[in-house]
């Protein structure tokens, strides 16, 4: 693509790999981390800095793949600059994107291509000014090597101490929630009351599929973070095979109750991009 858009625009290689290069590799590796945040794959920064450093890992690998073969016979220092340099400048511009994406957007499994255009903007002009030579080549790749893992480090510990207190915050209120509605007091709840408040504006068997929608979404929640709890103690948890059938339920429930009725259920149920990164881990 590269080789096409540079006889196409007449731009010399040089002038391209600072401009052009950035732009084109950049954005084919955020086409990836679109699909994943579709699919429901990345909930917390942790997901981001593992998924983003994976992507531009495998795109280094197959870049510098393709250079080994054309190339021919080369210095070792240009592997050197190219497997610790420009392969890890490709690790942190995808996980900076990734991350960029996953910091503003937080609502559903969208993502706003303002999220994404901010992202792509910082990854393309770290990108850029890597290309620039504005160092000495080796003294650039000791820059990377040591700016990135450092950064990523401090996601780390920033995403677990978030992740801790999110399980502890969310888990005792959708317990209490959960267990209202099998005692049958669920219209005593400000949930409750709540659904009984727009019942009337769906039909009957819509409002007793989000009821039904509510309870098997609380009991798979719960289950994710018990699950999430068993493997952060160092413990690989039994996955059931009647979470299957209900994450398959929850899907049928979705399609029946519909888009207008999962807005309304919205306010009752936490339906950011972590919860519905939370349910899809049962798949894993």
């Amino acid at each position: 693509m590269n080789t096409f858009l540079m006889d196409f625009s007449g731009v010399g290689l040089d002038v391209y790999s600072r401009g052009g290069a950035p732009i084109v590799e950049e954005f084919l590796k955020g086409i990836l981390l679109i699909y994943l945040f579709k699919r429901n794959k990345i909930g917390f920064l942790i997901d981001g800095a593992i998924l983003g450093f994976s992507i531009g890992a495998g795109f280094s690998f197959v870049e510098n793949l393709y250079y080994a073969l054309t190339m021919g016979d080369v210095s070792p220092m240009i592997w050197i600059i190219r497997g610790f340099g420009t392969a890890i400048m490709h690790c942190g511009t995808t996980t900076l994107l990734t991350l960029t994406i996953a910091g503003i957007s937080q609502e559903g499994n969208a993502v706003p291509l303002k999220a994404f255009l901010t992202g792509l903007a910082l990854a393309v002009i770290i990108h850029s000014l890597y290309n620039q030579f504005l160092l000495n080549p080796l003294v650039s790749t000791l820059i990377v090597m040591t700016v990135v893992p450092l950064a990523i480090a401090v996601v780390f510990q920033n995403g677990e101490k978030k992740l801790r207190e999110w399980m502890e915050i969310e888990l005792s209120s959708e317990v209490e929630l959960l267990s209202m509605i099998k005692e049958g007091e669920f219209g005593s709840t400000k949930s409750g009351k709540y659904l009984l408040h727009i019942k009337d504006r769906f039909a009957p068997e819509v409002v007793f599929d989000m009821l039904n929608y509510v309870r098997i979404y609380l009991e798979l929640s719960v289950k994710a973070k018990s699950v999430l709890l068993l493997r952060e103690a160092g413990f690989e948890p039994v996955i059931e095979r009647e979470i299957e059938e209900k994450l398959n339920e929850l899907k049928f429930l979705e399609s029946s109750v519909g888009r207008t009725g999962l807005l309304a259920l919205a306010p009752m149920l936490r339906m950011d991009r972590k919860s519905l990164w939370k349910i899809n881990m049962l798949t894993n």
